[in-house]
């Protein structure tokens, strides 16, 4: 069942802010499926948007056991990401809780045919949960960040580099590897962009460098690897 009308209890940003986070996930867990689902804990009642591919999100309403609910308050809890059987698709599937408020659990929901998602996508997935909730909360905008940079503030090459392999979904590892450079090497990089940028994570690093211009919005063809 699918609707056209707006979104209650998971809307917290905007329809655009949304489809382009659920771009990021796929993305940085590659995944078919991305979808942004608020579960009412007590009822098992849930409202999904799923955005597949470039189509226009589509508004479910499902009912899901209480194993779903009581392993998704687990996760959220032990601050990690799940594997679940959610049994309104046949795809495997992976959720990043977000919060649990009045009896309401938001979570984001990825799904893919093959293969399962292994513990590398579950650390990954829990990484991106702050910022994913900051996405959700509609935090307001940073002036002093969308102005001119002073020079001091401009990415290095390196930093940039590093900034638009996490957009693809990289490890701190498999950068490394790629960049010739080792693991700890990655964070600092990592670390220093995320002051330059005001942000605290990797997801929230990745979208501000975009609106910035500083990492391209899509990846070259055969970039992933």
């Amino acid at each position: 069942m699918s609707g056209q009308g707006p979104t209650r209890g998971v809307v917290g940003c905007s329809r655009d802010r949304r489809a382009d986070t659920a771009r990021l996930l796929r993305r940085a867990v590659p995944s078919r499926t991305a979808s942004l689902v608020t579960v009412q804990a007590g009822t098992g009642r849930c409202l999904v948007r799923t955005w597949e591919g470039d189509r226009a999100s589509v508004l479910d309403r499902v009912v899901v056991d209480r194993g779903v609910t009581a392993t998704l308050a687990a996760a959220l809890e032990r601050g990690t990401a799940a594997r679940v059987r959610w049994t309104a698709v046949s795809r495997r599937t992976l959720a990043v809780p977000l919060r649990l408020r009045e009896g309401r659990l938001d979570a984001w929901l990825l799904g893919r045919d093959e293969p399962d998602f292994g513990p590398d996508d579950v650390e990954h997935a829990a990484l991106l949960a702050p910022g994913l909730l900051r996405r959700l909360a509609g935090d307001p905008p940073e002036p002093a960040l969308v102005a001119v940079r002073p020079p001091e503030q401009a990415l290095t090459r390196r930093e940039g580099q590093v900034l638009g392999l996490v957009a693809l979904g990289l490890t701190a590892d498999a950068i490394g590897r790629r960049l010739g450079i080792s693991g700890r090497t990655v964070h600092k990089h990592l670390e220093h962009a995320y002051g330059k940028l005001g942000c605290a994570d990797r997801l929230s690093a990745v979208l501000r460098a975009r609106e910035l211009g500083l990492v391209a919005v899509d990846p070259p063809a055969g970039a992933v690897g």
